[in-house]
């Protein structure tokens, strides 16, 4: 907790986990969308779905077996529906991908966020913000567009032959209804997502979603088989390898970090030694590289997002994290002394501790080893409230 980055660094740090992790799911289910396009006209939906599922199996079993994780999970109920509902939001979507043109079957589907943000009010109790309601009309109005062309051509007139071509052509009412209900289902898993991220870990998710769906998809496959060619095999396994990506970018927790509080004696930046029960020493040539708090929420977010927890701007609807930091010192005998207390809130069910570290020990001399053990105590902090929200 030495070194002092400036404030533009430390919020690039916190903005960019999140985002990159959004970003690559985004991209792999895109990716996954043009691999489904390229079987859909031989390969029937069920045996895509198949082919997903072994993919993602195997390698959630590989990734589950190095993390030396046991895949069977805590709530077991709510992981087998969260993976029935996600079977069906496959099928709904690879089933719209074969009727609809990829740019207006990819549209449909990333209703999903809207739908979301609905669910999560309804079934969560999470705010509801104006922002939120405009972007959920601006995309059903996308989809009427998108839907009935006609209604756009009537809005931009002679230009619209120009702009529009061939695409004013009305699309399939059926893959327009398989497209919103794989965008509702996807909302609906997505929830359960946030619902199961309290208790489980983000692969443990994973791993039931192509365990159920091969359960389910695999009788429909015994009664009409097709063997693929060698391009759509491997077609197939792209499907399921980046629909795997996609899912763990998507189970990622995510949290936002309140502004660390500490103790009023810790706001010097001398580091503090204890002589007694009611004697501290300031020791002002040892002086922190930047305010304690800030030093603090640095090696937490760092602790936390090497643990699978995302660390968030402020934003509607993301979990809040509050920490307060009691004491910060070496004692004179050697003990290295960290109390904190933490709380979760906005999550499924509130989440709160109290941490102290234990068997820490420094030389009673050097403030260097001092300053990089209190640095392990705040990566210990990370761990206990990683695990307590469900993460290793």
């Amino acid at each position: 907790m030495s070194s002092s980055p400036s404030p533009a660094q430390r919020n690039r740090e916190q903005e960019s986990g999140p985002a990159l992790w959004m970003l690559s799911s985004a991209l792999s289910f895109s990716l996954m969308s043009v691999f489904v396009k390229a079987v859909g006209e031989r390969i029937p939906v069920a045996e895509v779905v198949l082919a997903r599922s072994l993919v993602s199996l195997v390698l959630s079993v590989l990734m589950l077996r190095q993390a030396g994780l046991s895949p069977w999970g805590n709530r077991r109920w709510l992981l087998v529906l969260r993976g029935a509902i996600g079977t069906g939001a496959l099928l709904c979507v690879f089933a719209a991908l074969e009727q609809l043109p990829l740019a207006p079957a990819t549209v449909l589907q990333y209703l999903q966020p809207t739908i979301t943000a609905l669910l999560a009010w309804l079934l969560l109790k999470e705010r509801l913000g104006g922002r939120i309601i405009l972007a959920a009309l601006l995309g059903w109005l996308a989809v009427v567009l998108l839907s009935s062309p006609a209604e756009l051509s009537g809005l931009l007139g002679p230009l619209a032959g120009t702009l529009l071509g061939h695409s004013s052509m009305p699309l399939p009412l059926t893959g327009v209804l398989l497209a919103l209900g794989g965008a509702v289902l996807s909302a609906c898993a997505y929830v359960s997502v946030r619902a199961l991220g309290r208790s489980e870990h983000p692969l443990v998710i994973v791993f039931y979603f192509p365990l159920v769906g091969l359960v389910l998809t695999l009788p429909a496959v015994i009664a009409e088989p097709v063997l693929p060619s060698m391009r759509e095999a491997l077609a197939l396994v792209g499907v399921g390898l980046f629909t795997q990506l996609g899912q763990i970018g998507r189970s990622l927790a995510t949290v936002q970090l309140r502004p660390v509080e500490v103790a009023g004696y810790l706001r010097n930046r001398a580091m503090v030694i204890r002589r007694g029960a009611s004697e501290i020493e300031f020791r002002e040539h040892a002086r922190w590289g930047e305010p304690l708090e800030q030093g603090v929420a640095r090696v937490l977010a760092a602790g936390l997002r090497a643990r699978g927890i995302a660390v968030a701007a402020p934003a509607p609807g993301v979990p809040v994290l509050a920490v307060r930091i009691l004491a910060c010192e070496g004692g004179a005998e050697g003990a290295v002394i960290f109390r904190a207390g933490w709380d979760l809130s906005g999550a499924v069910a509130p989440v709160s501790g109290e941490f102290s570290s234990d068997g820490l020990r420094w030389d009673g001399k050097s403030e260097e080893s001092l300053a990089s053990l209190l640095g392990e105590a705040v990566d210990a902090l990370a761990r206990e409230i990683a695990s307590g929200c469900g993460k290793p």
